[in-house]
């Protein structure tokens, strides 16, 4: 009786490990920081000008983007760019919404925040794209979870890619 029950208790515990480990971790983002890329030289590429956070909490998706000794006294849209793969490219988009602007202080250096009530594009890839003079990339290899759908609340959907 008790090696039949230390089996079964085996048996559920490796189904547990196969289920949880069959999960791809790119759905379970909670929190991605990368480097802003850029400016361009060809498709995201470039220097590292700064760092790029998403993060998730309690449905809602917070953007920070922090560009570093960029273009002195300058403008830049910030858009969130869904992509059809991990770390996917201007070629890999598959629409995207402008959520906000970030400015350059005489230093070249700014900052941007923005929460979102959900991913745009739920289920779907991200990279956001930072234009202005020049174009800079911050490439995320996670999936982040879906909110309500905000894109058709307050965001106007484009397809394809801002760069283009």
């Amino acid at each position: 009786m008790k090696a039949s029950k230390v089996i079964i208790g085996m048996l559920a515990l490796v189904i547990v490990l196969v289920w949880a480990l069959s999960i791809p971790s790119t759905a379970l983002a909670g929190k991605e920081k990368v480097a802003l890329l850029g400016p361009e030289v060809s498709a995201c590429d470039g220097s590292a000008s700064g760092k790029a956070t998403i993060s998730e909490n309690k449905g809602k998706v917070k953007v920070k983007v922090k560009m570093k000794k960029g273009p002195p006294n300058s403008s830049y849209t910030v858009y969130w760019t869904c992509t059809t793969m991990a770390g996917g490219c201007h070629d890999q988009a598959c629409g995207f919404v402008e959520i906000g602007t970030l400015t350059t202080n005489e230093d070249g250096n700014g900052k941007f925040k923005k929460t979102l009530s959900g991913n745009p594009f739920p289920g779907s890839y991200v990279h956001l794209d930072v234009l202005g003079n020049g174009i800079y990339t911050a490439r995320y290899g996670s999936v982040f979870m879906p909110g309500p759908d905000q894109a058709a609340a307050d965001l106007t959907v484009n397809e394809g890619d801002p760069t283009e």
